[in-house]
C-alpha cells in the first residue's frame, strides 16, 4: 500500500498567468496575492508576483517555485530556494541512510546463532517495519523531488543541523492517528483563553510552525475565518498536512519510545482527518481555502500587517537567540488591534542563560514590543501519549492572547551564526571549546587507528599511557570505553 492513498499526479503545466482551479480555489488564490512578500528582501514590503508555477519578487527578481502536493499548491518561500532544496535533500538522504544502517544492524543480528525465539520475532517485525518506513517517507515527500536536487554547497539557509526530516514525527500521530483526545484538550485550553479575551473570530489566520496541521484544523472548524495560512519549515509536515486537507490517508509506521509489547515496537498507523473533534463547525472556511507555505522564521515571506490573527503553537521557546527579535517579526505581521495567540511550554534551551526566559520575563517583553496581554493561563495537559507506549508525559503549557497596541521599529538582524560560518574565508577564532573537542577526537582517532588486527588492548593502552602520561589503569579505561562505544554503534 502506498504511503499516500490516491496520490494525484502533479499539475505543474499551468500556462503563465492562468489560474489553475484544480489545485487552489479562487479566494485563496486572490488572497495569496496580498499576503506574500519576498523572503530574500526580508522586510515585508517587496510583493511577490505569480508567474505560472512560481512567484517572482517585484524588487530583487528572485524566483520561488510552487509545488503540487496532493493536488494542493505549496509555496517554497525560503530566502534562497535552491540552497533550501539542497539542504533538505541532504537531510532526506541522511534520513534514508540512517534507516539503511538500522536495517543492516537488524539483518546482522538475525544472522546470529542462539538468538531467543521471541527476540527473533521482535527483530523480524522491526526489520519489516523499518524497510517499509523508508519507502513511506520517500513516497510522502516525493512531490518535492528532494532526491533529484543538488547537494548543499553554501551556508545560506539558517536551518538547525538538529532539525532532520523526521524531527517531531510523533506530532503526526498525535494530530492524525491516535485520536486520544490530546488535540481536544489543547483546543479547550485555547478556547477558554479566547473567551476570556473576548476573541470571537480569526479573520485572516497565520499559523507559524503549523507542523502537521492538527491544531490549526481544529480551530478552523470553530472560529470564523476569511483565510488560513499554514507556515512551517518541514517538507514532510507540509506533505502530510496537504494530504489531510484533501481527505487522503497516509500510512506511516510509529516506533514508540517504550513499546508495550512486541507488536508495539512498530505500529502501522493510518493518518487521516476524521473531522471528529467534538466542536461544532461554525467557520465558513473550506479546506480548499487554506494555503501552505514553506520557509523559515528568519526570513518570513509575508507582507506587513497581512493577518488579523497569528497563532504560534510550541514555537517561541525553540527559536534561536533572543526572544525580542522574534517579537518584532510577529509584530510586523499584524495590524493595530491584531491578535497573537501562543501556546506551549516555555522550555528555552538556549546556551546563553540570558535567553532562557521565564513566563514573567516573556510577559514583560510582550509589553515592551507592542503587545497588550488580554488573557493568559497555565494548564497541565497530556502530551504525546502514544497508546502503544508505556511512556506517559504531561506538559505544563503557558498560553496567552495578546493584542498589538503599537508599532515596533524593525532593526538589523541579530547574528545568529558566527561570521566564520557565514563567510568561508573568515578566520575561525581560537577558544577552549575547540581545544577540548580536539583532544577528545584525537585520542579517539589514535585508539581506533591503532586497531590493526594484531595489537591487543594492553599494547594500545601502553602506547596511550606513555604519550599522555596516564596511569596504566586510566589508559586502559579510555581504550575500553572508546572501543565499547564504537561496537555499540556500528556503521555500515
Amino acid at each position: 500500500m502506498n504511503a499516500i492513498e490516491n496520490q494525484e499526479s502533479a499539475h505543474l503545466d499551468t500556462p503563465p498567468g492562468v489560474f489553475d482551479s484544480s489545485s487552489l480555489d479562487r479566494q485563496a488564490y486572490l488572497f495569496s496575492q496580498s499576503y506574500l512578500a519576498c523572503p530574500t528582501c526580508n522586510d515585508g514590503s517587496a510583493p511577490l508576483i505569480r508567474i505560472g508555477d512560481e512567484y517572482e519578487c517585484a524588487n530583487c527578481r528572485s524566483t520561488f517555485p510552487l509545488l503540487n502536493c496532493s493536488n494542493r499548491e505549496v509555496a517554497w518561500l525560503f530566502a534562497n530556494a535552491d540552497t533550501a532544496f539542497a539542504e533538505w535533500r541532504d537531510r532526506y538522504l541522511s534520513c534514508l541512510k540512517h534507516l539503511e544502517e538500522e536495517v543492516c544492524v537488524l539483518e546482522r543480528r538475525l544472522k546470529l546463532q542462539n538468538v531467543n525465539k521471541l527476540t527473533r520475532v521482535r527483530l523480524r517485525h522491526l526489520l519489516s517495519a523499518k524497510q517499509a518506513y523508508a519507502k513511506q517517507i520517500a513516497e510522502i515527500v516525493a512531490p518535492f523531488n528532494l532526491a533529484g536536487r543538488g547537494s548543499s554547497t553554501t551556508n545560506d539557509l539558517l536551518l538547525s543541523r538538529n532539525h532532520g526530516l523526521t524531527s517531531y514525527i510523533t506530532n503526526v500521530f498525535r494530530d492524525w492517528a491516535w485520536h486520544n483526545g490530546e488535540l481536544e484538550v489543547m483546543f479547550n485550553v485555547i478556547s477558554k483563553l479566547l473567551d476570556e479575551a473576548k476573541v470571537k473570530r480569526f479573520g485572516k489566520l497565520l499559523t507559524l510552525g503549523s507542523g502537521p496541521g492538527g491544531l490549526t484544523s481544529r480551530l478552523e472548524q470553530f472560529y470564523p475565518l476569511d483565510a488560513s495560512i499554514r507556515f512551517d519549515i518541514s517538507p514532510l509536515f507540509a506533505a502530510i498536512d496537504c494530504a489531510m486537507a484533501t481527505d487522503q490517508q497516509v500510512q506511516l509506521y510509529e516506533f514508540p519510545i517504550a513499546p508495550l509489547d512486541t507488536p508495539s515496537t512498530a505500529v502501522l498507523r493510518s493518518c487521516q482527518d476524521t473531522d471528529d473533534c467534538g466542536v461544532k463547525n461554525l467557520s465558513k472556511l473550506s479546506k480548499q481555502q487554506s494555503a501552505f507555505v514553506l520557509g523559515d522564521m528568519h526570513n518570513l515571506p509575508f507582507t506587513n500587517a497581512a493577518f488579523d490573527t497569528v497563532l504560534t503553537p510550541w514555537l517561541i521557546d525553540i527559536l534561536p537567540g533572543a526572544l525580542d527579535r522574534w517579537l518584532i517579526k510577529i509584530n510586523r505581521l499584524l495590524p493595530m488591534g491584531g491578535t497573537w495567540i501562543n501556546t506551549g511550554s516555555l522550555n528555552f534551551e538556549a546556551s546563553d542563560p540570558l535567553n532562557r526566559y521565564s513566563a514573567e520575563e516573556t510577559m514583560d517583553l510582550l509589553q515592551q514590543y507592542g503587545f497588550k496581554v488580554q488573557a493568559h493561563s497555565f494548564a497541565n495537559i497530556p502530551y504525546l501519549q502514544s497508546p502503544a507506549s508505556a511512556h506517559r508525559r504531561m506538559e505544563r503549557v503557558f498560553s496567552f492572547c495578546a493584542a498589538k497596541v503599537k508599532e515596533v521599529e524593525p532593526r538589523c538582524e541579530d547574528v545568529v551564526r558566527p561570521n566564520w560560518q557565514l563567510d568561508p574565508t573568515a578566520p575561525v577564532p581560537k577558544n577552549s571549546a575547540w581545544q577540548y573537542a580536539c583532544s577528545q577526537h584525537l585520542i579517539r582517532a589514535q585508539v581506533l587507528g591503532a586497531v590493526d588486527g594484531r595489537r591487543s588492548v594492553a599494547r594500545i593502552s601502553m602506547a596511550l599511557s606513555k604519550q599522555y602520561e596516564l596511569s596504566n589503569t586510566a589508559a586502559r579505561n579510555v581504550v575500553d570505553s572508546i572501543l565499547q562505544q564504537t561496537m555499540e554503534k556500528p556503521k555500515y
